[in-house]
This record gives C-alpha cells, structure tokens and sequence, in this order.
C-alpha cells in the first residue's frame, strides 16, 4: 500500500479524533476511514470504561452487531482476569464464534485495557501490513480513549470536590448559626446590666470580659465564613469613596479594648489631609482590625502598638508595627497561607484559627492593593504594611465630620420581636424597653402575623430560622397586609452568608443583621426607623 495513501488515512484518523463531534460520531468517522487501510465486511470497537456500561460501535451497522459485542465482550472479560491476561488474543474457542472467518482482534490499552477493535471478512486472509496498520489505529484510538476516561474521571472528582465543598459551605453556615444564637442574648444581658446596675467596678470588669469574649467569638465565626467565601471568590464589595484615615479611626476603636485589657501603649498617627480610596468600608475595617488584633494578641502585656498612615506615589499605606514577638525570615511568606500558624504553642495563649492573615491578604488584593509582612526576628516585633490605590486628586471630597453622620435619638417605636429563642427575644425586648420603645415578642410565624394585622408595627426584628413557618415566609406575608408595606422588616438571624443576605432581599427583608447584633447598629437602625415618614419610604442601609 502507498506509504503517502496510509499517510493521508492516518491523518484523517487523527483529524476525526480531534474533531468537535460528540464521541460516537468520532468513533465512527475513525472506522469508516479504517476500510481505506484495512478492509473488512464487519468492524467493531468494544470500550469499557471501569465501573460503566460497555459501548459497542458496529461498522456497517446491525451487520452481526449481536454476535460480535458477546463475542469481544467475553474476549475482553477473559483478557482482564490474570491468568489469561498474556494467553493468545483470540483463542480458538472464542475464534470459533465470530462470524466472519477471515479476522484480526487487538486490544486498546489506556492505563489498562479498555477495548477491543475487531475487523472480520468472508474472503481473503489479511497480511502482516494489514496487522500493523490496524495496530497504529488501535494505539491511536487508544491514546484518544484514554484522554476521554481521564477528562471524565477528572469531572468526576471536581463533582465530588464541589459537593463536599458545598456541604462543608452549609455545615459551617449552619454551625455559626447555632454558635451565633447563644451569643445574642448573652450580648443583651450584657448590655441591660451595663445600663441598670451600679457601677460597681468588679460587676463591670466582669461585663467587660464577657462582652469582649463575645465579640472575639463572633468575629472567630465571621473570620471563618468570610475566608471559605473569598477563596471560591463570593464576596461582593460594596465601593464607596473614603477617607482611610476615618476607616482607622474606626479599627482603632473596635481593637481598643483589647488593648486595654493588655496594658498595651497604643499610638497612632494619621496623615494631616484626607487619603481617598475607593473600597468597602466594612471590609477595610476588617483587614485593619484583623491587623491590629493580631499585634495586641503577639505582644507581650505592656508592649508597643503603632499605626501610622500616610502616602507613598499614588499610593495610601497604613503601617501597624507591635513590639511582640516578631516573625522569622521564612514565615513572612507563608504567614498570609490558610491555617498558617507560627510554632502554635500548646497552650494555644493567643488561640485563632491561622485564618485572618489569609483574609486580610485576599481581601486587600480584591480592592487592588498589596500587604507585606517584615520582621528583623524573633523577639524584634513585627510590622505589616498595607497600600491602596489612591482616587485621583480632583475626586477628593471634604469629609463629612463625623458628628454629623451620627444617628439622632430615636423617637419611640412600637416594635415587634420575632424569636423562638426565649432568651434572645425577652433580653432584647428588655433593651429596647430601656429606650421606651413598645415591644411586643412573638415565638412564630402565625403570632406575628397576627399582632402585626392587629397592631402594625414601625419595626419587625424577624429571625430567619422559625418553626413551622420560616422568616421568608413571615416577611412575605406580612408585606401582603394592609400596612405590611409601611412596616421596616429586618432579619436578626445567624445566618450571615452572602447568599443568605441575597435572600434576605430577595423575600423582602430591609437589612439583614447577623447574631450577636453590634449595639451600636441597632441603635442606628431604631434612629433611622424613627425619623419623620413611613420607614418603608427610606432606604434602610
């Protein structure tokens, strides 16, 4: 046969194999184009992939289809168990049941065996050229065979990987939410004593404490969804201008307990005019909290803490430096990996999880900026730098003093609590009895319903988890009432994911707050509802 012939044909063949066609088809086209090299009244190709069902391509078809496919699927049974694995291929038994006498039988072999290729014909013995030729398909098939079972294993493991993925997603979801629950009324309770009792200093150092293990605990449950989200890229950010030196300021005050709780020197220097950015604010407030968490925890009782801001090029840096224990050379690197903990001793002193770095690492890139750890050692302290990307000069806006953007007092609300934990609803209602608001407590979906057609309220604090009937449900049914349009309705529940937030809007919530809820949102959320005008005429943020 011409080599330049066999050349063309063993072109098309790998052609066809490359081709867009779905796998069949492929095989199909590779048969055809075989005749033109090794001629045959009946070709077959048996794949079997382990763990599936067996495939059967017959060229022409239904020609001896049934007889051949138990043929080569007996042949290729027999072939897989060891002890006939190097017997002759076929043997004359199995020879003695294909329907053509003149044949040739080859395997196609992956990792393993994974077929057979089969070409038969009434008249005329086949040569040793029509032997090899029909080898270099069989390897040529099989090379493509191979890649389709290892691209189809792949899809396999990403599906499991992705499943177990996600169950770990709604396993996490759903811990933080029963470890969230406990908190909210322990956050409560803290709070009416704070507001009710003398001010005997062992009561309030004992408030203290409980108040800051409980905003460490939900800011461990927060860490701990907010990395699973940013490593499969589910965050949103929410961008607006912003003044870095405000967003310190904020860091500074939410860490400055523990600082105190320490002994720690705490100085912090801010640069002289405003550093515009354009991020999230609550996510700037995070990384910055992170850092300076993480400073006060590494450093000894007594130490240094330094946050210093200022410009470099178009380029805002803020620089956290502590006194502490400092870093070696090598972990400045691997610091920022997830669940990277320096030499953790036993006794796990300043506890976490090896999460924040790796979230303030992710979160800072996702507003094009950069963060660098530096260390001189052991024993030297260590410093973090973060930088942003400056707005241009003629974007920069005169800040709005602080003073006022703070909320008004508010007036007060007829507010309805919608809890079935007892203790979450009745502390809550106690607190904001303080502030002489009317509370009214409903433990399920109906109750509330109920007391909001009977008495709608301005504010309805629903949990999302309730029996029988859930706050999706609650809130889509109460907008359906007569004043179910002018009612705020914001969700206080455990569940803080993005996509429960997503939700949350979807039903028709106003805001979602997640448990413990900070005392100082809700008093700003209660300021807001209580202005002048329908709450549902405002835009709640």
């Amino acid at each position: 046969m011409p080599s330049d012939h066999v050349a063309r044909v063993l072109a098309d063949i790998a052609h066809a194999l490359n081709s867009a066609d779905q796998a069949d088809v492929r095989v199909r086209h590779v048969l055809d184009y075989l005749r033109l090299l090794v001629p045959y009244d009946c070709c077959a190709l048996l794949e079997a992939e382990p763990g599936r069902a067996q495939k059967l391509v017959v060229l022409p078809e239904g020609r001896a289809g049934g007889s051949v496919c138990e043929v080569l699927a007996r042949l290729l049974r027999d072939l897989s168990e060891p002890a006939t694995l190097h017997s002759d291929l076929p043997s004359p038994e199995v020879a003695a049941q294909l329907p053509y006498r003149f044949h040739l039988v080859l395997p196609i072999v992956g990792r393993d065996l994974i077929g057979l290729l089969y070409v038969g014909k009434a008249a005329g013995a086949y040569s040793e050229e029509h032997l090899r030729l029909l080898a270099v398909v069989a390897s040529q098939v099989g090379a493509y065979l191979r890649e389709l079972h290892l691209q189809a294993e792949n899809a396999r493991l990403y599906e499991e990987v992705r499943a177990a993925s996600a169950a770990k997603d709604e396993f996490l979801a759903m811990l933080a939410h029963e470890l969230r629950n406990p908190l909210a009324p322990i956050r409560n309770a803290v709070a009416i004593q704070r507001r009710l009792d003398a001010p005997e200093p062992r009561l309030q150092a004992a408030r203290d404490m409980i108040d800051r293990q409980v905003t460490h605990m939900a800011r461990l449950l927060d860490d701990l969804l907010d990395v699973s989200r940013v490593t499969r890229g589910k965050i949103t950010l929410a961008p607006a201008r912003l003044d870095v030196r405000e967003v310190v300021r904020h860091a500074v005050e939410t860490t400055r307990p523990l600082m105190e709780q320490r002994a720690h020197q705490l100085h912090v220097h801010l640069a002289p005019e405003p550093l515009w950015v354009e991020a999230d604010g609550t996510r700037l407030t995070q990384v910055l909290g992170n850092l300076l968490t993480n400073a006060a925890k590494f450093t000894p009782s007594g130490g240094t803490v330094e946050v210093s801001v200022q410009t470099t090029g178009d380029r805002a840096e803020v620089w956290v430096r502590d006194t502490g224990v400092g870093l070696v050379p090598e972990a400045l690197d691997r610091i920022f990996d997830l669940f990277s903990q320096e030499d953790a001793p036993l006794d796990r002193q300043q506890g976490g999880l090896g999460i924040g770095l790796t979230l303030v690492k992710r979160l800072v890139e996702l507003h094009g900026g950069t963060v660098e750890a530096r260390s001189a050692g052991r024993g030297y302290g260590s410093e973090f730098i973060v930088r942003f990307p400056l707005l241009p000069s003629a974007l920069f806006l005169d800040a709005t003093p602080a003073e006022d953007r703070a909320a008004s007092p508010s007036s007060r609300l007829r507010v309805l609590i919608v809890e079935d934990n007892l203790d979450a609803a009745e502390s809550l209602a106690s607190l904001l009895a303080l502030d002489s608001h009317e509370v009214r407590i409903a433990a399920d979906g109906s109750t509330a319903l109920r007391i909001a057609q009977a008495a709608p309220p301005d504010l309805a604090l629903v949990d999302i988890g309730l029996p029988e009937m859930s706050g999706y449900e609650v809130v889509r049914e109460m907008r359906a009432l007569p004043e179910g349009q002018r009612i705020a309705v914001v969700a206080i529940t455990g569940y803080g994911r993005e996509e429960d937030r997503e939700r949350s809007r979807a039903a028709g919530f106003d805001q979602h707050l997640v448990k413990p809820v900070d005392l100082d949102a809700l008093h700003a959320l209660l300021a807001e509802v209580g202005k002048v005008g329908s709450p549902r005429e405002r835009t709640l943020r």
